[in-house]
């Protein structure tokens, strides 16, 4: 069952990351993560980068993409919105999510994650 983030115990972190793409455009699409902790709890997360969505560069819960049902908007500056930005980037900082996977898209999704990060709540990047 996914839970909202703030029903996770403390000891959550980053599990995946990965991201759905839109219309092939470079930077186009919904990073999303699934996040866990030990008692085997899980709440999804996602990022709209779709530049033509009504909600571009928002932060939902609940969902791995903005259109599902259960997605919810979570407020810009709430405490929701600090825990999944910590989250992420700390994931980001941790060399083997990268290294280990290799391939030659990987600097392409670091850009793309790191931006979506730092573009939550712009309207423009």
């Amino acid at each position: 069952m996914i839970v909202p983030i703030t029903s996770l115990d403390s000891d959550c972190h980053v599990w995946l990351v990965d991201w759905y793409g839109h219309k092939g455009i470079f930077g186009e699409g919904v990073l999303w993560a699934s996040i866990h902790d030990s008692s085997g709890s899980v709440s999804h997360v996602c990022i709209d980068r779709r530049s033509d969505s009504a909600t571009y560069n928002r932060l939902f819960e609940l969902a791995r993409h903005p259109s599902d049902d259960r997605a919810m908007l979570i407020d810009l500056g709430s405490s929701e919105e600090g825990i999944i930005v910590s989250l992420i980037s700390h994931w980001c900082d941790d060399p083997g999510n990268w290294l280990s996977n290799g391939g030659n898209h990987w600097d392409w999704f670091m850009e793309f994650v790191t931006n979506a990060l730092v573009s939550i709540g712009s309207s423009s990047d």
